[in-house]
């Protein structure tokens, strides 16, 4: 299993509602235009799939693979719950 952390702007208010239903199936919303998400490799391009079908020529998705999920510094979280890493919250 990978993990990334995904940031989107999407400037339709129905196809971000799409982006992030699609996104919280995998992970969880950390911020209203990032998620952290866990997701097997053969899963990652169906994903990517779906994404692209609802994104709009202007809109744009960056995802960053995490590969050191012990060490996450998190500023200001209300409600921190990231799995099986150690979380650091200010």
């Amino acid at each position: 299993m990978e993990r990334y952390v995904v940031a989107f702007d999407i400037h339709s208010n129905r196809a971000r509602y799409r982006v992030n239903k699609l996104l919280g199936s995998w992970g969880q919303r950390v911020q209203k235009s990032v998620y952290e998400i866990a997701i097997q490799v053969s899963e990652f391009e169906k994903l990517q799939r779906g994404l692209k079908k609802v994104m709009g020529e202007w809109d744009s998705m960056r995802f960053y693979k995490q590969t050191d999920t012990q060490n996450v510094l998190c500023l200001g979280c209300h409600e921190a719950k990231i799995s099986s890493s150690k979380l650091v919250v200010y």
